[in-house]
């Protein structure tokens, strides 16, 4: 009984010894089956896959190209997209590429260099918001305000872009352009001194509160960017 026993147990042995002998050899042939299979997914589905995202990409990236060449946008839509991104997404590079286009666009659209120097100054880039509102206050001082609506007005009437003021025509909307440029201007010269202050001094906040034009320095800048729509 004992022996057979005994035998019966080396047998079991023996069985489990030659099943561990052959089990990298299973493990090896699992393993180039597998990779055999993930080749056929790459090349029959997964290749294909992504040269369609890149052709769909590329096509898309194309016509967006040829579309801003036959039809560039107007300044104020630039600076309507701009002021879009800013109420929507927390990083504000593209909405300062924007801002920075509507000023190539247009070198009189004053909003755009007040809401650009707000980013700038909201990003701590002190010296750049400065230089911001120095060209805009220079470009300001250089075009009459009659002229700037006057021009703004016959854009208008191509369809290039829209007055500031829409709710008014005739003599009551250029007062009214006339009105929002010289307070985009005062604001220009509050925010510049305010910049130059916090880069002489580390202060900010007290000039604006001074002379009532309201605060467009780094703390909760965001808010006043989002709550100004020209």
């Amino acid at each position: 009984m004992s022996s057979s026993t005994s035998s019966s147990n080396s047998n079991l042995l023996s069985v489990v010894l030659n099943k561990l002998r052959t089990l990298p050899e299973d493990v090896i042939a699992l393993s180039e089956l597998l990779q055999v299979f993930a080749r056929e997914i790459w090349r029959l589905f997964l290749f294909p896959l992504l040269v369609f995202i890149v052709c769909v990409w590329f096509i898309s990236q194309l016509c967006i190209g040829i579309k801003s060449l036959i039809f560039p946008l107007s300044a104020h839509d630039l600076y309507q997209e701009g002021v879009g991104v800013l109420k929507k997404e927390t990083d504000t590079r593209l909405a300062i590429r924007k801002f920075k286009q509507c000023i190539q666009t247009d070198p009189n659209y004053l909003a755009a260099y007040l809401t650009l120097a707000d980013v700038q100054l909201e990003r701590e880039n002190v010296s750049d918001c400065i230089n911001t509102l120095s060209r805009g206050l220079k470009q300001a001082h250089a075009v009459p305000p009659a002229a700037v609506v006057s021009h703004h007005s016959k854009n208008e009437e191509k369809g290039e872009i829209q007055p500031l003021s829409s709710s008014s025509s005739g003599n009551n909307n250029i007062r009214n352009e006339e009105e929002e440029r010289r307070i985009t201007v005062k604001r220009m010269q509050v925010l510049k001194m305010e910049a130059e202050a916090l880069q002489k001094h580390g202060t900010k906040g007290h000039l604006a509160q001074q002379l009532n034009v309201g605060h467009f320095g780094m703390s909760g800048a965001t808010d006043g960017i989002r709550a100004r729509v020209y």
